[in-house]
């Protein structure tokens, strides 16, 4: 039998726990600007949810077509 979402809901946290509500979330950076957060730069990091969601979107693809 298969099975259909019909809605999904991904949360997720960044940070050390108990950060959460101490600080105001910050700004999004400007395109230009390599401004190192944690480890990865800015661009580095948007690169790798644009991979991540590439992979997503043609799996469920892949799905669809069977």
């Amino acid at each position: 039998m298969p099975v259909q979402i019909n809605e999904m809901v991904i949360k997720g946290a960044v940070g050390t726990p108990g950060e959460a509500g101490t600080k105001p979330a910050p700004k999004k950076p400007d395109a230009g600007m390599e401004k190192a957060i944690g480890k990865l730069s800015y661009s580095l990091r948007r690169q790798i949810v644009q991979e991540c969601v590439q992979e997503v979107m043609d799996k469920i693809n892949l799905s669809r077509e069977r």
